[in-house]
Parts: C-alpha cells; sequence; structure tokens
C-alpha cells in the first residue's frame, strides 16, 4: 500500500511540465515508491522505468553516443511519435546522467523524472546548463 504524501500533489502537478523531476532525500524515505506512484499517473505508453543500482541497466545509458542511447530505448519500445517519459531510480549511480538527459530532452521530447540519495551532491551533478531544465523536491 503506498501512504499518500504531502508532497505528491506538488509532484503530480508537474507531470506535463517540461522540467525533468528531480526527486532528492536520504534512503528509505520513499523515493523509489514515489517514482513509481508517478509512473503509474502517467497516462501515455510512451514510458520506462529503469533503476540505476543494477550495473546492467545503467549500461543502457552508459554510451558516449546519446543518439545510441535513444536506439536502445527506441528497441524497448520508446518512440519519437509522443513525448518519452523516463524515470531513472538512484541517477547518482551513473555522474553523466544529468548530461544524457539534457540532450534527450532537447533532441527527443523526454520528460525526466528521477531519483537522488544525496542532496549534498546533487548540485555538482547538474551542469549549470540545465538550471532552468529541472526542478528539484525534497521528501
Amino acid at each position: 500500500m503506498i501512504y499518500p504524501r504531502q508532497i505528491y500533489p506538488k509532484l503530480e502537478e508537474q507531470l506535463e511540465t517540461p522540467q525533468a523531476i528531480v526527486i532528492t532525500g536520504m534512503r528509505r524515505v520513499g523515493k523509489s515508491t514515489t517514482l513509481k506512484h508517478l509512473f503509474d499517473l502517467v497516462p501515455s505508453k510512451n514510458k520506462a522505468i529503469f533503476d540505476f543500482e543494477n550495473p546492467s541497466v545503467r549500461r543502457i545509458f552508459d554510451i558516449k553516443d546519446y543518439d545510441s542511447i535513444w536506439n536502445l530505448l527506441a528497441s524497448r519500445g520508446i518512440t519519437k511519435d509522443s513525448r518519452a517519459y523516463l524515470f531513472i531510480d538512484e541517477i547518482q549511480n551513473l555522474p553523466m546522467i544529468s548530461s544524457i538527459a539534457k540532450y534527450l530532452h532537447d533532441h527527443y521530447q523526454t520528460k525526466f523524472f528521477m531519483t537522488f540519495s544525496s542532496s549534498y551532491y546533487l548540485k555538482n551533478l547538474f551542469p549549470k546548463s540545465m538550471a532552468g531544465s529541472k526542478l528539484v523536491f525534497e521528501m
């Protein structure tokens, strides 16, 4: 059972905004559950969820050519026909994800929802070029 949190309405308001949504907080506060909750609310079928604690999942995004990342996502059913929604848990496990997110957002109409376990390091993970492209919520 999911226990509604005070932050849910604020996050749910962001489902259709263009900005990447980053949910941060200490371990075991419900970030992963919140990410799954948001995933379930997106009516589009053009969506996927990834857990970066799994090295084989991280490898999908650990490619220098970002268009190749898109091609791998396309092979998993993500299309260019409509906005793609990518939900990524534990982004601190792949430091270059901010560059990938910016590129896929700019070139492939992709909306990101991401969790991060430490707000202390978050400011160093995202370059200034994403300053207006992300909203950060702390749990």
